[in-house]
C-alpha cells in the first residue's frame, strides 16, 4: 500500500526541545488534530543524534484524502501553527512524498 507523505524540518534551541517534541511527537497536539481523521496514517518525529534538529513526517492515504482534510479544517490549523511558532526558530517544508511499491 502507498502512503503519502509530507515531510518537514525543525530547528529548535535546547530550551524549547521538551515543548517542542510533546507537541509534535506521536499523541502530541498535531497528532490529535490529524486522527480526526480516518485517512491519517500516523506521524513521526524523528531527532538528528546530538542536535535539536527534527523531521517530522506526516503519513496519509492520499494527497487528496490529505487535501480534504486540510480544507475542512483550515482555520483549526493555522490557529495550532500559531500556537507552536514559539516553539522552533526554524521550520522547513522539504515536500510531498510516496513510498514506492516493488
Amino acid at each position: 500500500m502507498k502512503m503519502y507523505q509530507l515531510v518537514w524540518h525543525y530547528e529548535c534551541s535546547p530550551d524549547q526541545k521538551d515543548q517542542f517534541e510533546e507537541a509534535y511527537r506521536r499523541n502530541g497536539s498535531w497528532f490529535h488534530f490529524f486522527e480526526k481523521s480516518t485517512d491519517f496514517l500516523g506521524l513521526e518525529l524523528i531527532k538528528k543524534v546530538d542536535k535539536n534538529d527534527y523531521l517530522v513526517v506526516d503519513n496519509w492515504i492520499s494527497k487528496e484524502a490529505y487535501e480534504q482534510f486540510m480544507s475542512a479544517n483550515s482555520a483549526e490549523y493555522e490557529h495550532l501553527s500559531k500556537q507552536c511558532k514559539s516553539l522552533y526558530q526554524k521550520e522547513e517544508f522539504l515536500g510531498y512524498y510516496e513510498t514506492v511499491d516493488h
